[in-house]
């Protein structure tokens, strides 16, 4: 059974639409993917009440959605009497309806297909309810999601959301209510659109993103996570949060990273499974502008890309095409630069060589459902890993991230055949995507359940062949069904915070982000900085500051181990009292060995980030964190080599036009052409060797 939830018949960087902004610019949009009765219970919900010990509902608070669709007509979404409980709803799949022109002027798009961007109130929804002509949701993924953050759970309740009280905002940002790929750019828009009505009806608001990518440098400065943050004014706004799925990419070798060194070249190998008949993306970030040579399995090359170039090329043998853009320009911030690669068509293996300075990160950007390693394009080890797979927007430090717990190891379906799942009850599941960053930051924040969730299935969805629901194992009743995946986990979160929001509609993400991890017993890294637990929350939100008392025990763990020689990594820590609440306390750390050590980041609520960056040498670093200049325990950490594989001593390659095909010529004509460069760096008269370079590019040995 997939451990994802993810599924688009079409590739997200395959024929990428168009369309033109509100605000006049033409863009590309680049595709964000869906991620995927007992959680109630697990997180504490029905402990959280009012002081009068009536029950907290949401009243009063906005759950908003950006997803590739919702079943308004679905019961868990309407009132006891039938009317929707989505107050506004914005879908980009249809034109322009007329009933609000001035916020359609603001938010409608024109694409190639025409202008789009329906926005309709509630009472419009209600009409359209009794037409028979309501918004669809062809692939279900989000009625489900939104359901568990705020369902009535159907005619038994059986199902019921976290927030049943809380009323809806909800943004269609896909331009096909067949396809389930959302852009980036209709994100963004969307999202401005639910603040914009938020702001409207006086209320707080919680976005809830069950959608991700890893096109980006996961540094929260691409636009989509610049427009998340201005909402929530990078933690400071009264009454707005914004949560995100952390992604299913773990355990499956999505990304990798390496240290480059001057002088040599680095690679990184892909496995594509082939023939793999799919697209596949491939995002490159460093701190420092670097080069890329892409490299078939049958030897050929793509013409070298330095930094802020792009090349494209296709095999003529297996007709396998690969394509490396850089961007034009580096992250306003981070200084991130940033380099994407599609490779398209079939294949099985395929080579970067990269060339510059410093560390580089790489993600491959996968589609589709497939649940084993083997079938998913994939980075050969020992490069993949499971480290900063947590995706982009969940990576900005505006957004409160959500990986997955495992809530339940079975279920019945529809007719009563039993299904497992083989990831025991209260684990971190398997496929929920892991931290750090590649910027140090503890990711995810938290985690909720989201391995086993029992929700709302859309009626298009039910009767679908294709699509996260389309598998009737995961049917429960015939408008209910299973969701796995961290799309299931992070409506938890926003459901909990409209819970907070009724009772402290001012709050700000800053103060629900402290609340949301007070809870630390037991504390696992992998994690995040804790689970969630609804009743700790809302003590530690009503309670007053939270870092009052003085520190009795503090944990303090590496964000990653090894270390690489040079590589920037932190320790996270918690200062806790002895109740095991959050504890305000001044952190400093030492090493007996020289390495460079940053100031430590307070992020309130007893959470503490002390950064570092490893030694140049030597196969372990000790480290000691004291507080209010108590030392602790030394913390070890192994180092290991920067790695490197061969000495940089070409800029070409063979070009994917007429190349050597014989084995043994080929191998003559490289090495003709490795004399014919070294001879070039030894002579002052090396036209001989130019032409000798340029006749390797083009793939035939030089003449002497």
């Amino acid at each position: 059974m997939p451990a994802s939830v993810t599924a688009s018949p079409r590739p997200p960087d395959a024929q990428p639409s168009r369309a033109v902004l509100p605000d006049g610019t033409a863009t590309t949009l680049h595709a964000l993917r869906p991620h995927l009765d007992r959680s109630r219970a697990l997180v504490g919900v029905s402990e959280v009440r009012h002081p009068d010990g009536t029950a907290l509902t949401g009243r009063g608070a906005l759950v908003g959605l950006v997803d590739s669709g919702v079943d308004v007509s679905h019961p868990d979404l309407r009132t006891a009497d039938g009317r929707t409980r989505i107050a506004w709803h914005l879908d980009y799949t249809r034109a322009p309806l007329g009933l609000h022109p001035a916020l359609e002027a603001r938010f409608a798009v024109d694409t190639p297909d025409g202008r789009r961007g329906a926005v309709r109130s509630a009472d419009d929804l209600d009409r359209a309810l009794a037409l028979g002509d309501a918004p669809i949701d062809r692939t279900g993924h989000g009625t489900h999601a939104l359901s568990i953050a705020l369902g009535t759970g159907g005619s038994d309740a059986r199902y019921v959301g976290l927030a049943p009280g809380a009323t809806a905002l909800v943004v269609n940002a896909s331009l096909s209510d067949r396809s389930p790929a959302v852009s980036e750019e209709l994100a963004s828009l969307g999202a401005r659109f639910l603040d914009d009505r938020a702001t409207f009806m006086a209320m707080p608001l919680v976005i809830s993103l069950s959608l991700g990518t890893h096109r980006g440098a996961h540094d929260g400065d691409g636009d989509f996570e610049r427009a998340l943050a201005a909402i929530v004014r990078d933690g400071d706004a009264p009454g707005r949060a914004v949560v995100a799925s952390a992604g299913n990419g773990a355990g499956r070798r999505l990304h990798a990273s390496v240290t480059l060194v001057p002088g040599a070249r680095r690679a990184l190998t892909i496995r594509t499974q082939g023939p793999w008949a799919g697209v596949v993306g491939v995002t490159l970030a460093a701190r420092a502008p670097f080069a890329v040579t892409a490299q078939w399995s049958d030897g050929r090359t793509l013409e070298r890309a330095p930094a802020g170039t792009t090349r494209a090329g296709r095999n003529p043998d297996t007709g396998a095409q690969i394509t490396v853009a850089h961007e034009s320009l580096a992250s306003p911030h981070t200084g991130s630069r940033v380099a994407f690669v599609t490779l398209d068509g079939p294949g099985d293996l395929t080579t970067l060589w990269l060339e510059g300075e410093g560390p580089l990160d790489a993600w491959i950007d996968r589609d589709g459902n497939a649940s084993t390693l083997d079938a998913l394009p994939h980075f050969v080890a020992p490069d993949g890993d499971e480290r900063a797979t947590v995706e982009i927007p969940a990576t900005s430090p505006a957004v409160l991230a959500v990986g997955a717990r495992s809530t339940r190891a079975a279920w019945l379906d529809a007719l009563g055949v039993p299904h497992t799942r083989s990831a025991p009850e209260g684990v971190t599941a398997p496929f929920s995507a892991r931290g750090p960053t590649p910027w140090n930051a503890l990711k995810p924040d938290l985690t909720a359940p989201g391995d086993v969730v029992i929700a709302a299935l859309s009626a298009q969805a039910r009767d679908a062949t294709v699509g996260p629901f389309a598998t009737p194992a995961l049917h429960v009743d015939a408008s209910h069904a299973v969701g796995i995946g961290t799309s299931a986990a992070a409506p938890h979160v926003a459901g909990v915070i409209a819970l907070l929001f009724e009772l402290a509609p001012r709050a700000t993400q800053r103060a629900l982000s402290a609340a949301l991890t007070a809870s630390s017993s037991p504390w696992n890294a992998a994690d995040g900085w804790s689970t969630l637990h609804a009743p700790g929350a809302l003590a530690a939100l009503t309670a007053g500051p939270l870092d009052r008392a003085s520190p009795t025990h503090t944990i303090c763990v590496p964000l990653a181990s090894p270390l690489t020689h040079f590589e920037a990594s932190a320790l996270a820590c918690r200062a806790l009292d002895r109740d095991e609440h959050p504890a305000l306390a001044s952190l400093t750390l030492t090493s007996p060995t020289r390495i460079e050590i940053a100031p430590a980041r307070d992020l309130g609520g007893g959470r503490y980030v002390l950064p570092f960056t490893a030694p140049p040498s030597g196969d372990r670093l000790t480290l000691t964190v004291s507080v209010d200049g108590v030392p602790l325990a030394p913390i070890e950490i192994p180092l290991r080599a920067r790695d490197h594989d061969a000495p940089l001593v070409s800029s070409g390659g063979c070009a994917v036009h007429p190349c050597h095909r014989g084995f043994s010529a080929a191998w003559w004509a490289m090495a003709a052409c490795l004399l014919a460069r070294g001879s070039a760096r030894r002579s002052p008269r090396a036209g001989r060797a130019d032409r000798a370079r340029r006749s390797c590019r083009r793939g035939r040995a030089p003449r002497s």
